[in-house]
């Protein structure tokens, strides 16, 4: 997944101006001016962090998540990781951070330092877009030809989106058909089904959509994890692919990735 707002080619040419904090072991051993700044902090005075627990700020909900994200990261030997959530300032409040963390390994593979790109997006619109989405109704369409994988489905939309309405279709031309009759803002697309499978009901949505200026965010998610599976995915119309079983921290990232310029576009233009 790109990340938007900051490229890495030279990281260290640009820190003054970026929200930019250096990690070795457990410990914050750089904090750039601007991070110091948007983390509540006046011009000379120092960091306060607890060196036994980097993540002793981060709102306590937010705390297994990320620590997930960051040892799957680690674990998988990634360069890259993109996350979103909450710490608290030195005024006690807390601030939504979406950050970008680069990792460095030693020539044995050992993890000896992280560099992350940090911005506040507590106000922004975004973050006003996404609250809308958890209080307002958004349409959700589900393919699925199997009960059990169609409930756990539901389940994470509805823990994404609370107040979503969920239509569910059981084969590739019920979810073309649905698609046709009702207006709709995210598809959660099944590959292998009866009738029609993800690919062709995929393309058939996409020529229906043929001259909107923007088109409905299609995820894939399928049992199928075969070499290229991801590529045919996206040949077909399909922005972005996930496995089963589907991760739910992964999940959450996919969908608000793709979902939210869909809806700024929707509610804005």
């Amino acid at each position: 997944m790109e990340y938007p707002y900051h490229e890495f080619d030279d990281i260290s040419s640009d820190a003054e101006n970026n929200a930019l904090i250096i990690i070795e072991g457990e410990q914050i051993v750089y904090a750039s001016p601007a991070y110091m700044e948007m983390m509540g902090y006046g011009k000379g005075e120092s960091l306060i962090f607890d060196n036994d627990d980097i993540r002793a700020f981060i709102h306590p909900e937010d705390k297994e998540v990320l620590k997930k994200v960051i040892r799957d990261a680690l674990s998988d030997k990634r360069l890259t990781a993109h996350y979103t959530f909450r710490e608290k300032n030195k005024q006690g409040t807390y601030v939504l951070r979406e950050d970008y963390a680069q990792f460095y390994y030693d020539e044995d593979g050992n993890h000896v330092r992280t560099y992350v790109i940090c911005r506040d997006i507590t106000e922004s619109p975004e973050r006003k877009l996404l609250v809308d989405m958890m209080l307002h109704e958004i349409s959700v369409l589900i393919a699925e030809d199997n009960r059990m994988n169609m409930m756990l489905t539901c389940e994470l939309a509805r823990q994404l989106f609370p107040n979503c309405v969920i239509r569910e279709a059981w084969d590739g031309q019920q979810a073309v058909d649905a698609f046709t009759e009702q207006k709709t803002d995210l598809i959660l697309m099944d590959i292998q089904m009866p009738e029609k499978d993800g690919y062709q009901a995929t393309i058939e949505i996409r020529d229906i959509e043929e001259n909107r200026n923007r088109k409905v965010p299609i995820i894939a998610i399928t049992a199928k994890q075969q070499v290229g599976e991801r590529e045919r995915c996206l040949e077909a119309g399909m922005n972005d692919y996930l496995p089963k079983p589907v991760d739910e921290t992964e999940f959450r990232k996919v969908i608000i990735f793709h979902v939210l310029p869909y809806l700024l576009h929707k509610y804005h233009s």
